[in-house]
């Protein structure tokens, strides 16, 4: 198996688990008898930031899921499902764009799947002599004459 015939098997197996744990979660935060209060809020961001939906997302929707219970069109914590289904379909509305690879070079990246490649490390970079080194390149400052040391030859003119 090459590492890019590999890449969709592992990218798949990453989105279906996230999309497992977020399912579960919802099922168990989101009961028909739970009151809704700040534990259900605090509850349902930390699931959503912990399926990878991440902070800012998680937030929007806790807003929008008060926003509701404020208006009264929402009185139990199951019906925020609905509620977090038009939410994620409106904010990936504004994503859902073509695909343009038509220029070149193109590069697509692809950030926060869950057990699709190794943890995030700085790719390696070319050292001095053109292969490539772990370590970042570093700058040499151009070193300069001491005063003590120019005087001392009286090669260093003034």
């Amino acid at each position: 198996m090459t590492f890019l015939g590999g890449l969709g098997d592992r990218l798949r197996e990453g989105l279906r688990r996230s999309q497992e744990h977020l399912a579960n979660g919802l099922r168990t935060v989101l009961e028909p008898e739970r009151p809704i209060g700040e534990a259900l809020y605090a509850e349902l961001e930390e699931l959503l930031i912990a399926a990878d939906l991440g902070a800012t997302l998680a937030a929007d929707f806790t807003n929008r899921a008060r926003e509701e219970v404020m208006f009264g069109t929402v009185t139990r914590a199951d019906q925020l499902r609905p509620v977090f289904r038009r939410f994620l379909a409106d904010t990936l509305q504004s994503a859902a764009q073509p695909l343009n690879l038509d220029h070149r070079p193109a590069v697509v990246l692809m950030l926060g799947v869950n057990g699709a490649g190794p943890p995030s490390s700085p790719p390696p970079s070319r050292d001095r002599t053109g292969g490539f080194s772990s370590r970042p390149p570093t700058r040499s400052a151009p070193r300069r004459s001491s005063s003590s040391s120019a005087g001392a030859s009286g090669s260093a003119s003034r």
